[in-house]
């Protein structure tokens, strides 16, 4: 970026989604990551639904940065500056999609017994759900901010032609390489 006066300005891409959040600057060198999610919980973290609902509306989809909690396995594919696919898995009646995109800014492995009350209310899950988020005592904590929901959902089947399906069949965070993040949200915002 150059100032008035001619002067140069560098500025880091994690800098600069910032400014222009929301948004994702995607190129093919630019690995990113799918992360699984249930149906009621992207409706409640990621603003997802179809339909508003009319009852309490969780603090954490009202906030820019907000919290997933998951595994500790995922940390490697959940670092900082990550592009994030949030797939929609079948489970409670979801819809097998990817239904959004967002960017990692932190992730951090912690006690379920003393997980920050910060991140507790930018996430939408209760403590008694911890334990069927893993088994062990930790949980790794990932903020994210650059929410963006998808126009069209990109469904289970297109992914595994995408090449975003691996024998885990999206049951835990993976990364992704740059190009398939690509292809995946070029797919999800065809037609928009």
């Amino acid at each position: 970026m150059t100032k008035a006066k001619g002067v140069t300005i560098l500025i880091s891409l994690t800098n600069l989604e910032s400014l222009l959040s929301p948004v994702l600057f995607l190129f093919q060198s630019r690995y990113g990551a799918i992360v699984p999610i249930q149906r009621s919980f992207a409706d409640e973290l990621l603003g997802t639904s179809d339909q508003q609902s009319f009852l309490e509306i969780r603090e954490a989809s009202l906030l820019n940065e907000r919290a997933y909690i998951c595994t500790p396995r995922a940390a490697k594919a959940l670092e900082r500056g990550t592009p994030l696919l949030f797939y929609e898995s079948s489970t409670g009646k979801g819809r097998s999609s990817v239904v959004a995109v967002g960017r990692s800014i932190a992730s951090d492995i912690v006690l379920k017994s003393e997980l920050p009350a910060s991140i507790v209310r930018r996430s939408v899950l209760e403590e008694k759900l911890l334990d069927q988020i893993t088994v062990g005592d930790r949980v790794l904590t990932t903020r994210f901010d650059n929410v963006m929901r998808l126009p069209n959902p990109v469904p289970f089947k297109k992914l595994k032609t995408l090449g975003a399906v691996d024998g885990t069949n999206l049951r835990t965070a993976r990364p992704l390489s740059g190009n398939i993040f690509v292809d995946v949200v070029a797919e999800g915002w065809s037609d928009a």
